[in-house]
This record gives structure tokens, C-alpha cells and sequence, in this order.
């Protein structure tokens, strides 16, 4: 017997020979290079599908964008106002005054005493009201496109007549789709527009019904230091609302921000937005003047501007009787206001001084000639564009006036006759300083 065969305990199996890695050779080389080409495909897959997401999220951007200019553009309304960081202010307890007086006076009672702010405020803020004005205007929306947004002006006005006679400020009521007028109390009615006058800042509205209305009073009895009164709806939540001053200057030139240039007088009463177009009043009662403006310059305080009584009473008038304000009266004069060093240089008058005549104007038939200097009309200096227009704002076309001129150093008055003025008049002059009356 063979003892290798019986008794020697058997061989272990040999282990398989590890694979061999091979880079070129047919075998285990194939499946290597297959598994790259999938991962390969895999990568490309991938990043075409992030473009692709890429891509889908830009377009949905300009899509959204666009959707949001559309929306802007055609349907503002729907879009939310962001809210104001301003105290929310409410309306307080109305407190009951007693029976005003019908006073639709002109000034009968100027010799009468001065009277306690309280009396004057219990006769005078039932005729006093807050104004809305709904407007469309042009805003800038997304990307700087300007789109349509509805907006709300706030100002003040007061009965002129019994019968419904609002007088407040033109551009309180410009371009209003819809107007509403808050009595004292906080009952509120539909007013329209009877008529305006954008160069004194003017307009008369009229609601239906009866009210007590204000005393007029005549701004000209105004001196710097007179104490006056002025009531109002100040940010359009604070209706009834009065305040106190002094008038501080009689006669400043104020140019709006709608260009148009205003005679007014200032106080430092404090005035506010929602102020525009309400009364003051001066110590006896009577209505002096009529808020226009206030000065707004960062840390500026206690400027406020108001139009004289005297230079819209005739307008008034005008607008409530004919239903506008008539038309503005000429004398057919080109003139240059010369005054201060300039006047002295030249050996002029200050006033106004005369560049052009108009062919068969009024100041023609007068004998006014180029060269004249007027320096008043009916009594009243004129030195200034606004010193002028005040004082024409009281006449009508047909009156007769009288302007006191210098001529050749000697002093002379000529009586005019003031005209209508021409349909779409081309200028007497071509210089930019030169203005047309």
C-alpha cells in the first residue's frame, strides 16, 4: 500500500490566482471600459438637466416679471400699499357749538373789537370743511414704467355763500374724478366743481343744501404782527383743527410747484398738508386770507403762505355768478420790472417798464408808448409780476383804470380802458424777461 495515498492527510485545494488587471488585453479589460462609458453618459445626463433647470427657472423669472408689470400696469389697484409708519390718528368727540350767524359779509364790521380766540372758533369752524379729491395720476411702477395709480389729496375750504359755496384751493381739486366735502361734525356730501382760476390758485365747489357761512373781511387792513387764526383739516384726519400766529411778512412772491407765481402774505401759524385752501381769519372774525402754501425744507418751521382775501374776492364773485372765473383782462403793455440798483443804474422809476405797445390795445387809445415806466395802477405800486397780477385778478375786461407813469422823468396818469384778451396772442417781444399784460 502506498502511504502517501492512506495516511499523508490531503493537499489543500490551490487558491485562485488573483485576477490579473490588464490595460490593453481582451478579457477583464472589456467590462472596465464599458463601466466608464456608462458613468460618462451618466455626467452628461446630469448637466444637461441642471441647464435645463437652469433654463426653466430663468424663463419662469422674466414670466413672473412680466406677469408683475402686466399686473402693475393695467390693474394697480390690486396690488397692496404698503402701510404708512405714520401714528394712526383718530377723530376725537365733536363738542356743540352754537347757532352761527348767516354771515355773508364784506368787511361792514371792520371797526368792530377784537374777540377771544374761542368765540371766534365756536362762529367759524361750522363753516370751515375737509376736502377729498380721488385722482388718477402717473406713478413709476416696475422697472421705472410709469403706471396709473389712484390717489387721494386732502385739503380744506369754507361756505363763502349760505347756499353751498365752497371756496378752496385749485390745486386741492385738479384733475379730481370725485369730490367729497366733510362738514364739522363728520357728516360728508358729493361737491363739484363750479369753476377755478389756476393763477390764484382758486376753485369754487358747491354741494346742495344751506350753511352757515364766513364773514369776509378785506386783507389790505393786515399789518405785520396782527394776530391771526387759522382753521382746518391738517393731514386729512384732524378736522376742526385750529391754530394761531401773527402775519410775519405782508407781501412775499411765491412760485408754486406747479410754476404758477403768487402774491401771498406769510404767518407762522402752523400749517400742514390738508391745511391747503382753508380760512384765516384775523382777530375780529373775518376771513383775511386763504392757506396756499407752506414752506418745506427739512428743518424749516413756521413758513406758511396764504393768498389775501382782496385778490380773490372778485373771482369769487365772478365764478359763482357766471360759473367761471371770466376771462382775465389786458392791458396790451409788454413790459420789464425795473427796481432797486438796476432802476437806479438806468435813471428809472421803479415799476414796470415799458418794451412793447400793443396795436390798437387799450394802452394804445390811452397814449401809453415804449419807454414809459408805470409805477402804480388805481393808486396800488406795481414793482413786481405779482404786485401786477394782484392787482388785474380784481378787474374785468371793460374797466376803466388808471395808471400813474413816468415819462422822460416827469410824472403823468392816463385813464385805460382794459381789453379781452386774444385768442392765442403771439408775444409783443422775443426776450425771455419781457411779460405780456
Amino acid at each position: 500500500m502506498d502511504i502517501s495515498e492512506r495516511g499523508a492527510p490531503p493537499e489543500p485545494a490551490e487558491a485562485p490566482a488573483p485576477e490579473q488587471k490588464t490595460s490593453g488585453g481582451k478579457g477583464s479589460g472589456r467590462p472596465r471600459k464599458k463601466e466608464k462609458k456608462e458613468r460618462t453618459l451618466k455626467q452628461r445626463l446630469t448637466s444637461a438637466g441642471i441647464a435645463l433647470v437652469v433654463v426653466c427657472f430663468l424663463l419662469g423669472l422674466f414670466a413672473g416679471m412680466g406677469g408683475a408689470y402686466l399686473l402693475l400696469r393695467f390693474f394697480p389697484d390690486l396690488i397692496p400699499q404698503a402701510e404708512t409708519a405714520a401714528a394712526e390718528i383718530s377723530d376725537g368727540l365733536w363738542h356743540t357749538l352754537p347757532a352761527a350767524g348767516n354771515a355773508n359779509g364784506t368787511g361792514d364790521d371792520a371797526d368792530a373789537p377784537a374777540v377771544s380766540n374761542a368765540d371766534i372758533y365756536d362762529r367759524a369752524a361750522q363753516c370751515v370743511v375737509g376736502i377729498e379729491a380721488v385722482r388718477k395720476t402717473k406713478v413709476k411702477g416696475l422697472f421705472g414704467f410709469p403706471v396709473s395709480r389712484t390717489v387721494t389729496a386732502v385739503g380744506s375750504g369754507f361756505f363763502v355763500r349760505s347756499n353751498g359755496y365752497i371756496v378752496t384751493n385749485h390745486h386741492v381739486v385738479q384733475n379730481a374724478e370725485s369730490l367729497t366735502v366733510a362738514l364739522y361734525g363728520g357728516e360728508t356730501l358729493p361737491a363739484s366743481v363750479i369753476g377755478a382760476d389756476e393763477s390764484l390758485d382758486l376753485a369754487v365747489l358747491k354741494v346742495d343744501g344751506s350753511y352757515a357761512s364766513v364773514q369776509i373781511g378785506s386783507s389790505a387792513s393786515l399789518r405785520v404782527g396782527d394776530g391771526v387764526l387759522v382753521i382746518g383739516d391738517p393731514l386729512g384726519k384732524l378736522p376742526g383743527t385750529l391754530t394761531s400766529g401773527v402775519v410775519s411778512h405782508l407781501c412775499r412772491t411765491v412760485k408754486n410747484e406747479r410754476g404758477v407765481t403768487l402774491n401771498m402774505f406769510q404767518t407762522d401759524a402752523a400749517l400742514n398738508e390738508g391745511n391747503s385752501g382753508g380760512p384765516v381769519f384775523d382777530m375780529r372774525g373775518q376771513v383775511v386770507g386763504v392757506v396756499g402754501a407752506k414752506y418745506d425744507a427739512g428743518s424749516a418751521a413756521g413758513l406758511g403762505f396764504c393768498i389775501p382775501i382782496d385778490d380773490l374776492i372778485g373771482k369769487i364773485d365772478d365764478i359763482i355768478v357766471r360759473g367761471s372765473s371770466g376771462a382775465k383782462p389786458v392791458m396790451g403793455v409788454s413790459v420789464h420790472f425795473v427796481s432797486g440798483a438796476a432802476a437806479r443804474q438806468a435813471g428809472l422809476s421803479e415799476g414796470c417798464f415799458v418794451a412793447a405797445v400793443g396795436e390798437g390795445s387799450g394802452a394804445a387809445k390811452a397814449g401809453v408808448k415804449t419807454g414809459d415806466v408805470i409805477t402804480a395802477v388805481d393808486g396800488t405800486a406795481v414793482t413786481t409780476a405779482a404786485q401786477l397780477s394782484a392787482v388785474l385778478s380784481r378787474r374785468t375786461p371793460g374797466d376803466t383804470v388808471t395808471l400813474t407813469l413816468t415819462r422822460g422823468g416827469q410824472e403823468t396818469s392816463l385813464r385805460i380802458t382794459l381789453d379781452e384778451p386774444a385768442a392765442s396772442a403771439a408775444p409783443r417781444t422775443q426776450y425771455a424777461n419781457v411779460h405780456d399784460y
